[in-house]
């Protein structure tokens, strides 16, 4: 059982970092200079001061802070169970612009970058081909804002198709692109089912979307820097909060949607989701069997 250190977590001028090294040199110099209380393979975890920022700067050491804040900023609002209505044929007929082809050829051409691994070309490469991607897609709003992830400035990639009924209702639906190897050693990692499957899955929803009048707003949205400390997606998170008169209704996250797990898929959220689970498992037995 590993003791954390009261003294440590009750400092009010440190914060939580999360910390991924690509070497030994900087697994070295974060351990001696901070102590981690909790490592995993690349990825360590500790408690800074703002002024520490500077050592893991000059060590090139990617970083990122736990946002504490976020989870207590807006409460989503609980939504009532609903029932599975009978299947629609126009859902139907879309959901056969769905390919396995095309979604093959998505997740081929995210691979062939080689890496997209932060600090890896292929990252760059692979944010402006999903931008171009989505650019193609009628009646979208393509942004790729950016962030700062360690000495890094990345950037994710959102496309908002806007609700024709009730626009400041949203539903977003992510993905993250970037991806990762066990070792140090970044330089190959082709990442096909974490996450380029999902990725592509994001892009196939909008190519398949895009073109109906639906009644909410969708926010399609490729995030970066996942693997890194889920960089991109508290990004993502903290400037969806700070628009108070718009309701995020629902997240629809596609991570490794490929996996070779027998056909089985994981619904994954929490108690609140409940409904949301139950739905989106009614629906997709309803379409596929």
């Amino acid at each position: 059982v590993d003791i954390l250190d009261k003294k440590r977590l009750d400092d009010s001028k440190e914060k939580w970092y999360l910390v991924w090294v690509e070497n030994k040199t900087q697994a070295d110099t974060v351990k001696s200079s901070f102590e981690p209380l909790y490592t995993h393979e690349n990825t360590m975890g500790s408690r800074m001061r703002a002024e520490d920022e500077e050592k893991l700067i000059a060590a090139k050491v990617q970083y990122s802070i736990v946002d504490e804040a976020i989870l207590p900023t807006r409460l989503p609002a609980s939504f009532s169970p609903i029932k599975f209505k009978t299947v629609d044929p126009t859902i139907a007929k879309t959901l056969e612009s769905i390919t396995a082809e095309q979604m093959k050829s998505d997740v081929q051409t995210l691979q062939d970058f080689k890496s997209r691994a932060v600090g890896q070309a292929g990252n760059g490469e692979s944010t402006k081909w999903l931008a171009d991607q989505f650019s193609k897609i009628p009646n979208l709003t393509v942004t790729t804002p950016s962030f700062q992830s360690g000495n890094y400035n990345l950037q994710n990639v959102l496309a908002e198709q806007k609700g024709t009924e009730d626009p400041k209702t949203m539903f977003v639906v992510c993905g993250h692109f970037d991806s990762t190897v066990s070792n140090y050693d970044k330089k190959v990692a082709p990442g096909a089912d974490d996450n380029g499957s999902g990725a592509a899955g994001v892009l196939a929803i909008a190519r398949a979307l895009s073109g109906k009048k639906l009644p909410y707003t969708i926010l399609y949205a490729e995030m970066n820097a996942e693997e890194v400390g889920l960089v991109g997606s508290k990004a993502v998170a903290k400037a969806l909060s700070g628009v108070t008169d718009v309701t995020i209704k629902a997240v629809f996250n596609m991570d490794m949607i490929a996996d070779k797990d027998d056909n089985e898929v994981a619904g994954i959220g929490n108690t609140r989701s409940n409904w949301l689970i139950d739905a989106f498992k009614d629906t997709a037995l309803a379409y596929t069997g």
